[in-house]
């Protein structure tokens, strides 16, 4: 699996659509999206659409050849962390328990999840598996794999092949 980053030279001064905004400093879903899906960073970019800033998930198809199936906000959430019969929560836990970072691969699904980041005020990583009280994420800021509890996650969107 090519791993992508944000920061990498050769796209991380890239504007993301008619923004000033860069890959460097706001291109961590775009860059989930290609670490999801394999295309290149500089595909999404040229392809998808984004709408006051932000990436628009219905042109998810033509930047990737993915389909958007779902986007679930923080205000949808509800008792995401707390409650286990929360259906949100059912519905991410069924899709990333897989126990290993190949499964988007397998079960031909994809998890952006948002999340609570020290210093930033909304972040995209990509789901790789679910652990005990949170998600084992890569992180396309720097390419590496963390821990985010069910505490930090402010929403998801799922895509599939």
């Amino acid at each position: 699996m090519t791993i992508y980053t944000q920061t990498n030279p050769a796209w991380a001064n890239r504007r993301i659509g008619n923004t000033n905004s860069t890959m460097r400093g706001f291109g961590c879903l775009v860059t989930t999206v290609s670490n999801i899906t394999g295309v290149h960073p500089t595909t999404v970019l040229a392809k998808a659409r984004y709408v006051n800033d932000l990436f628009d998930w219905y042109s998810l198809k033509a930047a990737t050849g993915w389909d958007f199936v779902e986007r679930v906000r923080q205000n949808q959430l509800g008792d995401f962390a707390s409650n286990r019969n929360n259906p949100n929560r059912q519905k991410l836990i069924n899709l990333s328990n897989q126990g290993n970072p190949d499964w988007k691969i397998k079960s031909g699904h994809g998890i952006a999840l948002e999340v609570r980041t020290p210093g930033i005020l909304r972040h995209w990583v990509m789901v790789l598996e679910l652990v005990n009280g949170g998600y084992s994420v890569l992180d396309p800021l720097d390419g590496r794999i963390k821990f985010k509890p069910l505490t930090d996650v402010l929403g998801f969107g799922i895509i599939k092949k």
